[in-house]
């Protein structure tokens, strides 16, 4: 006759079972951190590759890319409330950022931040056709008189004013003379570079046959940036009266 406390045999059965579990499970991580490569089916590396934005071209011409970017502003007493930092986006896309300074004064450096990042540039596309949207804002407090933003090209090199609190063109250096407001995170201003068309007739330069738009085309222009229909050439040199830069009249000239 055999006695048995209830419960134990279930209990011897179910420890083996409970081992034999473990021990497969093991097996099982390690064939798996051991485990070959099967030749032939090994990952190919990826080659990482540069999209350009939807919607922008290379440019035609390479002298019509963006070569660079800087964004340059006037601005002081950032330290006095505590900080600021400024941050520069073209397309939506933050391009550079620049501190504060830590002066407070009526002639504060002027602070620049340049880049030639090549997916920024990408975002300008082809200067001769196409818009770009840039922008700038500040995190923090300072005193802002403005804010400009300079896109290098060989052809189509553009000054954008962001921001002008006295409604200026960006480029007056005392703060104080130019006329300045506080500001507090928050969006300074933005805005866009275009294609140059400097006689307003609708034809970018780049595509423009006749630049200065007095009815004489470029090639046969003697004075091809500014309206001389009449062609005036009174020395006969090829370049016309309007162009020539005419000398001083001075005693010793006889």
């Amino acid at each position: 006759m055999k006695l048995y406390i209830e419960g134990s045999r279930s209990k011897k059965n179910w420890f083996p079972t409970l081992g034999g579990g473990l021990l497969g499970l093991l097996l099982v991580v390690v064939m798996i951190s051991t485990a070959q490569p099967i030749v032939g089916m090994e990952p190919e590396p990826v080659e990482a590759t540069f999209a350009a934005p939807v919607g922008l071209a290379a440019p035609a011409d390479p002298a019509d890319a963006a070569g660079s970017v800087t964004f340059t502003i006037l601005n002081t007493c950032a330290p006095n409330f505590g900080g600021a930092n400024f941050s520069f986006s073209v397309a939506g896309t933050e391009a550079a950022s620049i501190g504060g300074g830590n002066d407070c004064t009526c002639s504060p450096p002027l602070r620049t931040v340049t880049t030639t990042d090549p997916s920024v540039l990408a975002l300008f596309g082809d200067l001769c056709v196409d818009t770009t949207t840039l922008a700038a804002s500040v995190a923090g407090r300072s005193y802002v008189a403005w804010v400009r933003a300079d896109v290098s090209s060989p052809k189509n090199s553009q000054s954008v004013c962001l921001m002008d609190h006295a409604v200026g063109n960006c480029d007056e250096p005392d703060l104080c003379a130019a006329g300045f407001a506080q500001f507090t995170n928050v969006s300074l201003g933005s805005g866009t570079t275009a294609p140059i068309d400097s006689d307003g007739d609708g034809v970018a330069n780049c595509t423009d046959p006749d630049l200065d738009g007095d009815g004489v085309l470029n090639g046969a222009d003697n004075c091809p940036a500014t309206p001389n229909a009449g062609q005036n050439d009174a020395d006969s040199n090829g370049i016309g009266d309007m162009c020539e830069v005419a000398l001083a009249a001075v005693p010793w000239a006889g």
